[in-house]
């Protein structure tokens, strides 16, 4: 079974491995393995056997303002 998540907004760069995204922050650039421990994120800290296919990826997202519903 895959799961994931399913969000609003437009795809503004390419795909890259979970491993090596950099993600802004206070102090500068940081990648997900200096953010997220193995029990916050575990499918980033399995064992991949060089299978690309089984990798984690991220992509950059714009995420548009959608209206609130009341």
């Amino acid at each position: 079974m895959k799961t994931g998540y399913v969000g609003v907004g437009e795809v503004i760069g390419e795909r890259c491995r979970a491993a090596e995204y950099h993600f802004e922050t206070e102090s500068g650039a940081k990648t997900l393995l200096e953010l997220a421990s193995a029990s916050e994120y575990p499918p980033l800290y399995r064992v991949l056997d060089g299978e690309e296919e089984s990798a984690e990826y991220l992509v950059p997202v714009y995420r548009r303002a959608q209206p609130s519903i009341q």
